[in-house]
């Protein structure tokens, strides 16, 4: 063998080995990639099943707060009732509201009482003056009436009715039967009281059945005239009904024609007689007793007057 052929079977040789080596590096460099993605590969395992337990623990706990919300609602449910809370706290205050007044009356507090009370609505104007009660943070009585079922109202008006009658309840103030006997000079048969008793009833059950609330006071016109007899038999109705009626001592005298707005403030704080008790007439469907309320209440208070509302138990109504 020759030179050539010798040193080109050495070259040959050495490419062998180094293509050995060559392959035994990838085959350990492949080895160890293969080795250290199995690892990240467990460890990603690892964090996916730590997230997944993670998860679990948190429905289980979200579980456990919400079975724990849904027994503390169940025993709310079973053991508070709402409207009974409200006429709890409603009874509660109507009784410091008597001692108060008692107190008033026999002169053991040098205050005075003004009751405040709109007549015949609710009006779409209402919520205007409800929303002055409540700027003032003043407590009022509204005498009611029917309005959907006495009126030809469309499902709109109506729903405004609805609402208002509701705002007023919610706001703490006193819902009363708007229905109003008026006696009169000639004497009453036991039909025409029975008319008039009815349809004080018909409207209590309006009121009650729409908006669970039980009204006890409503509205007597009377004057000089009126038939004793007549007026005896009407109120041993009302009393059978458990009702009382108020008697207005202090007029705005708003539903008089051209009665402007410093004529209303002056009808009522001007005309005060420095009474230890006022009920004030007033109607919420008058714009210009609206824009009048806000400088009537002022004046009432710098009067040293407290603004409540009308509770059954009031010297003011009448059994």
């Amino acid at each position: 063998m020759d030179e050539c052929e010798q040193e080109r079977s050495r070259s040959s040789k050495i490419g062998q080995i180094i293509g050995i080596i060559v392959c035994f590096i990838l085959i350990v460099g492949l080895a160890y990639g293969l080795i250290f993605l199995s690892h990240q590969l467990r460890l990603i395992n690892a964090d996916i099943e730590n997230t997944q337990k993670d998860i679990k623990n948190t429905q289980d706990s979200i579980e456990m707060k919400q079975a724990e919300i849904n027994t503390i609602k169940t025993q709310l449910d079973e053991n508070i009732n709402i409207d009974e809370l409200i006429i709890e706290q409603k009874e509660k205050f109507q009784k410091l509201e008597k001692r108060f007044e008692q107190s008033i009356v026999v002169d053991d507090l040098d205050q005075k009482i003004a009751y405040l009370t709109f007549v015949d609505g609710p009006y779409k104007l209402t919520n205007k003056f409800l929303d002055v009660l409540d700027e003032y943070d003043v407590k009022a009585t509204f005498f009611c009436l029917e309005k959907d079922e006495n009126y030809d109202y469309d499902e709109e008006t109506t729903e405004i009715y609805n609402e208002i009658y509701k705002r007023i309840i919610e706001s703490g103030h006193t819902l009363a039967n708007g229905t109003s006997l008026k006696i009169t000079e000639e004497e009453l048969t036991i039909n025409d009281t029975d008319e008039y008793i009815d349809e004080i009833i018909n409207n209590k059950n309006f009121i009650n059945d729409n908006y669970n609330y039980e009204t006890n006071i409503m509205r007597l016109v009377d004057n000089e005239e009126s038939s004793d007899e007549a007026k005896e038999e009407l109120l041993n109705r009302l009393n059978k009904e458990k009702y009382g009626y108020i008697e207005y001592n202090c007029n705005s005298y708003d539903n008089e024609s051209l009665v402007n707005v410093d004529q209303l403030i002056s009808n009522v704080v001007d005309n005060t007689n420095d009474r230890k008790i006022l009920v004030v007439e007033m109607h919420d469907y008058n714009a210009n007793t609206l824009e009048a309320l806000p400088y009537i209440i002022e004046g009432l208070k710098e009067k040293g007057y407290t603004l409540l509302p009308l509770f059954y138990d009031s010297v003011m109504v009448k059994k």
